[in-house]
């Protein structure tokens, strides 16, 4: 990849630069080594719902893209904020050649575009020198996420806190609060999130619900509907009321508001790392493994 013209970004911020809690090297070994829980099916599914979720982010957006090609699937909204211009591989590469062709093919684009990007990566999909070759291309490592499934929610294990939940339909102050809460919980500036709120972005198909104690915004979820199944995102706790039970009861608020609405209750997240524990004690399983890389 040196010498081939691909743009090498400048270092992340440090607020991009999320600590693993395993080697990235290591993850990708053990996502080719263990299967996940379920099959074959399940990891076509993780990346199908991850790459469609991220398709409705970017038609939501003002001057959003959507395309595929060179085995990349594109999903630029054109914001300042990386996680919504995003790439992600739309099939399994066969080999280190091939995926480097992706990688390159990949950079070349967000070289014309000109923004903060994304670029993640199925573990399972991607061959073992990946992250060398990413890297190699100039984008760094920005966190693991997991792909998850449940058919059902677990009951609750404890009492939900209470909360005025609030829908973020026809609400400005929630859909502020939603973008605000998520720079709150990764540390990331406040102004490029709230570029995510377009128009287009908070639709009645959107079931954002935000939490409040005493006035003040302190946990949000938003569950949508992608091909036929909830997926759950734009999660987040402010780092001053956490482990307080806030996102499992925003999480419950979303989803029943979204199955109520849609029949359906199957549902798809993609966790970090910090997120999986909370899903995991709802009922969700693994079935994927990521790695996101951000250019800049």
């Amino acid at each position: 990849m040196r010498g081939s013209g691909v743009r090498i970004p400048r270092r992340p911020p440090i607020w991009f630069t999320i600590p693993f809690s395993c080697p990235v090297r290591l993850q990708f070994e053990n996502a080719r080594r263990a299967p996940m829980s379920g099959s074959h099916h399940l990891l076509l599914e993780s990346n199908a719902q991850v790459i469609g979720a991220w398709k409705q982010f970017a038609r939501r957006a003002t001057s959003g893209v959507v395309f595929e090609r060179d085995g990349l699937a594109v999903t630029f909204a054109n914001s300042p904020m990386p996680i919504v211009n995003a790439q992600f591989l739309s099939s399994p590469a066969p080999d280190a050649a091939d995926f480097e062709r992706r990688v390159a093919a990949a950079c070349a684009y967000a070289k014309g575009v000109g923004l903060p990007w994304i670029f993640s990566v199925c573990n399972e999909w991607a061959p073992p020198e990946a992250v060398s070759i990413v890297t190699a291309a100039g984008l760094a490592v920005m966190m693991p996420w997991t792909g998850m499934v449940a058919e059902a929610l677990a009951p609750p294990a404890r009492p939900m806190p209470l909360l005025d939940i609030r829908p973020t339909y026809n609400d400005a102050q929630a859909q502020h609060d939603v973008m605000a809460l998520n720079a709150a919980a990764y540390g990331m500036p406040v102004e490029p999130m709230l570029t995510m709120n377009s128009p287009g972005m908070w639709t009645a198909e959107m079931y954002g619900r935000v939490g409040y104690v005493d006035g003040v915004a302190v946990s949000t979820a938003t569950t949508f509907a992608v091909d036929g199944v909830l997926y759950v995102a734009l999660v987040a706790t402010h780092p001053g009321h956490q482990k307080k039970g806030y996102a499992e009861a925003l999480m419950r608020a979303s989803l029943e508001a979204a199955a109520s609405a849609t029949g359906l209750t199957r549902t798809v997240l993609h966790a970090t790392e910090a997120g999986r524990p909370v899903y995991t004690r709802m009922g969700y399983q693994p079935t994927s493994t990521f790695t996101c890389f951000i250019g800049m």
